[in-house]
């Protein structure tokens, strides 16, 4: 069947299977429905990625109060605690719901639950309200006038409850139109789904295989069968058909007696033309124009090739992270304003809201140059692991702990960017990425002599860099060997009896005092010789006359 024979099927279809609900509800629905039961094979799970992709960006709240700080992240990790066990705890649930319903149907309801904790007013409860059962009344030319009521209640304001209500359309359009259904998805998905229905219904009415027996010669008009002779040949060759398969355990071979002029033909149905891609192909490139992937040429006029570029799509995530934005900003500023009495913290009240990228349309460049960013301080730590959804807080009190015990130096210390201490190592933050200026000193050129191609990106220096830090070690070690240790200090060192881990100590506290002398400065001598007896502790036991070297590192 040709692509022409389905259109001229579909010509004869009902336009009403074909024409998208009017009232908002029905639309909801059929989008739902779409998204249920997806026959194009792809409008779901580009929905499933937006929504996920989205609900990976996280949100914060920042003032210029440490104490509110903290009152906003505690508010916003702890939604639906009231509902533990019950309900999904904190933001991820209700982003992921907000996006969701950002897809099927434009508009997005939050209904909040405020409650009094130690003497503020805050958020306790989140949720959407069903968009599909919502009905909005109002004066279309009127500013800020609908209402918006679900099972004939109106959801309004109260002390503590609050309606915060987003719509994917103008501010004097009662409903949105559902993305899905504004955009020709689902009404090309119909297309595709009776297609679809047609090719299976042409699938069930053909025969699968056909099995022809000719018997007879045009050169021996004598030989004649008739009716029963035929008839005959048939009943054979089903019994032996029929002996093959209910013969499990001994599979013998089947065998029937013919004469000389028999022959056999099988018979299947050519099922290329009625499964042609051309068929579905342009519904597929609408269905797809519509979510967001555009068709366009690139390459040499001889040579073009069509590429599907998604930034119409990416630009619709985007959208729905920054109408979710929306929602983070005003429930800020609803909080400071149920709490204006609070003069301590919400007098001149100023706040920001934050957001991490949208990492998952992210590349390996991408990545990199985050990771060049970082390392050249342009980023703060904060931002540069929310950026891959590493916990600042946590990773604080680890880093912490590692200084204290002195396992950060024991890991060999990280290498910084920003020594300051070395000319060279300043030349090369400065070095031109692109081309290689004559007033590069020989030092820095050096760093690249001997580096692979594969290893001179724009992140080349960091291949030879750990050298260079061992370098600037060794010169700037405020203790050369363990007689230029002070008297005073050394006495406190009696104990360490073996002369190799005398040399642990003295390598250990000078590695670890140039590093806590960028990170700790005022500290430094100290917790370098904390670092340094840890690994005294570590790689030495303690015996009657003192400390000793441990067996398995002797030598």
């Amino acid at each position: 069947m040709t692509f022409s024979d389905f259109m001229g099927l579909l010509s004869q279809l009902s336009l009403e299977a074909l024409t998208p609900p009017t009232t908002f509800s029905e639309q909801v629905k059929a989008s739902r429905d779409l998204l249920k039961n997806d026959t194009s094979g792809f409008v779901k799970p580009l929905v499933d990625f937006a929504v996920t992709a989205a609900t990976r960006v996280n949100f914060s709240i920042s003032t210029e109060n440490d104490v509110l700080d903290n009152l906003f992240d505690k508010i916003l990790k702890e939604l639906n605690s009231d509902f533990i066990g019950k309900v999904n705890l904190g933001l991820n649930p209700i982003k992921k719901d907000f996006f969701k319903s950002y897809w099927d149907s434009g508009l997005c309801i939050i209904k909040t639950v405020w409650n009094e904790v130690d003497g503020l007013i805050v958020p306790k409860t989140a949720f959407l309200v069903d968009s599909k059962s919502v009905k909005v009344e109002g004066d279309d030319n009127k500013f800020a006038s609908y209402k918006y009521y679900l099972d004939d209640k109106e959801l309004k304001n109260t002390d503590y409850t609050h309606i915060f209500v987003y719509k994917n359309c103008s501010m004097y359009e009662k409903y949105p139109t559902p993305p899905l259904i504004s955009k020709g998805v689902y009404i090309n998905v119909q297309i595709k789904k009776v297609i679809k229905a047609l090719q299976r219904s042409y699938l069930d009415q053909i025969i699968p295989f056909l099995w022809i027996i000719l018997k007879g010669e045009k050169s021996r008009p004598d030989l004649k069968y008739n009716k029963e002779d035929l008839q005959d040949i048939k009943t054979a060759l089903e019994k032996a058909i029929k002996e093959f398969k209910e013969d499990k355990l001994n599979k013998k071979i089947p065998l029937a007696v013919s004469r000389f002029d028999t022959k056999h033909e099988f018979l299947t149905p050519d099922l290329e033309k009625m499964l042609d891609d051309a068929i579905t192909s342009s519904i597929n490139k609408d269905i797809l124009a519509g979510m967001g992937f555009i068709s366009v040429l690139e390459g040499l006029s001889t040579r073009r090739d069509i590429v599907l570029n998604p930034r119409p799509f990416i630009n619709n995530v985007v959208d729905s992270v920054l109408l979710f934005k929306n929602f983070i900003n005003d429930l800020a500023y609803v909080t400071a304003k149920k709490n204006i009495e609070h003069k301590k913290y919400f007098t001149n009240f100023s706040y920001s809201v934050n957001t991490t990228p949208l990492t998952s349309f992210w590349n390996d460049n991408d990545k990199t140059i985050m990771r060049i960013l970082s390392d050249r301080g342009l980023l703060s730590i904060k931002t540069s692991l929310e950026n891959f959804d590493i916990d600042f807080n946590t990773e604080l009190k680890r880093r912490s702990k590692e200084a204290e015990n002195g396992s950060e130096v024991i890991f060999f210390p990280r290498v910084l960017m920003n020594q300051e201490a070395q000319e060279s190592l300043l030349e090369m933050q400065h070095y031109d990425l692109e081309t290689e200026p004559e007033t590069t000193t020989k030092n820095t050129k050096s760093i690249l002599k001997d580096t692979t191609p594969d290893k001179q990106g724009v992140d080349r220096f960091d291949y030879k860099f750990s050298e260079k830090v061992l370098e600037l070690t060794q010169h700037l070690a405020p203790y050369k060997n363990w007689k230029s240790i002070p008297l005073k200090l050394r006495k406190t060192l009696r104990t360490i009896k073996s002369r190799k881990l005398r040399e642990v100590w003295l390598t250990t506290f000078n590695n670890s005092w140039v590093y806590y002398k960028e990170t700790h400065p005022e500290e430094a001598d100290s917790l370098a010789a904390k670092t340094a007896w840890n690994m005294v502790k570590k790689m030495g036991k303690k015996v009657k006359g003192g400390w000793v070297l441990k067996e398995k590192y002797r030598k």
